[in-house]
């Protein structure tokens, strides 16, 4: 992982970057941005959280706190996953409204970047 410093519209940005399986994943401002080549043209697309029905770890880390259980329900924005990373904590929350439908991590265990932690289902 790297650490660049950015100037965005005059304001200075430190960012982590790390590139992983052809996908450029952005660490800023407590948030994930993940970008991956389109097509041969080497257009680029931006995802901002990716896919709701499964939470990711948005860097190498470790897992905190767990605050939810299987089966139980999740609104839109609610924290379901504490892990620190660089010293600092991640709140990892439910894209939408959703049911835990598996937990795929522990309590203090230590995650890689992309590493499936929770599955969700729709209500």
């Amino acid at each position: 992982m790297r650490r660049l410093h950015l100037n965005i519209e005059g304001q200075e940005v430190e960012v982590w970057a790390q590139k992983l399986a052809g996908k450029l994943w952005l660490h800023f401002d407590g948030q994930t941005h993940l970008y991956e080549p389109l097509g041969a043209l080497g257009s680029a697309n931006k995802k901002e959280g990716g896919d709701p029905s499964q939470i990711i770890a948005p860097m190498p880390g470790k897992v905190i706190k767990i605050l939810k259980k299987t089966g139980e329900k999740v609104r839109n924005g609610e924290t379901v996953i504490v892990m620190e990373a660089m010293k600092m904590e991640y709140n990892l929350k439910a894209q939408q409204d959703m049911h835990i439908e598996n937990i795929l991590c522990q309590e203090n265990q230590n995650v890689t970047l992309g590493q499936k932690l929770v599955e969700l289902k729709e209500v």
